[in-house]
């Protein structure tokens, strides 16, 4: 559903006569934007299982499968210290701090960032920003983004939560 949701998306958004071509010889999508979790890689917008190849100089998203991300973080001996059930499991989360209120990130920090963002029980929360997250925004919303049925409120919320009025 989410992939052709995307497939609908960027067909509808940009024209295809002038779409790069991915590694498997398919059209390229969208282009991908910058995960401001890893620097100096890309993500597909509503759609994290495709890949962000560099096609001439731009990261596009290509439905190549991606290698999964690991995110680890230093364990303890268990006879040492209890672990914590409050973590970060990035070690930039503080960097990205004003997105633990950005309706349309809520769900990946909570799982990215929970201790940073206070997340965790019994720390206290300022209510979401509203806010876009891409530039892109007013041009998707002009093509009619915010009203696509096939595209699922939270990816719309992830970009454009303030141009589509859903905060």
């Amino acid at each position: 559903m989410l992939f052709s949701a995307v497939v609908i998306l960027a067909s509808f958004l940009w024209p295809t006569s002038a779409m790069e071509r991915c590694p498997s010889g398919t059209p390229a999508f969208i282009e991908c934007v910058k995960n401001p979790f890893v620097p100096g890689t890309y993500v597909c917008p509503g759609a994290s299982e495709m890949s962000c190849p560099d096609l001439n100089g731009k990261h596009y998203c290509c439905p190549e499968k991606k290698p999964p991300a690991i995110v680890s973080r230093p364990s303890l001996p268990d006879f040492l210290l209890p672990r914590s059930t409050c973590f970060d499991a990035a070690a930039n989360c503080f960097d990205h701090i004003r997105q633990c209120n950005s309706p349309g990130h809520v769900q990946i920090m909570k799982k990215t960032c929970a201790k940073t963002c206070a997340f965790c029980s019994g720390m206290m929360r300022d209510e979401p920003e509203c806010v876009d997250t891409t530039d892109k925004c007013g041009e998707w919303q002009k093509k009619g983004f915010c009203e696509m049925e096939d595209v699922d409120v939270d990816e719309k919320k992830l970009y454009c939560a303030k141009t589509c009025g859903l905060c």
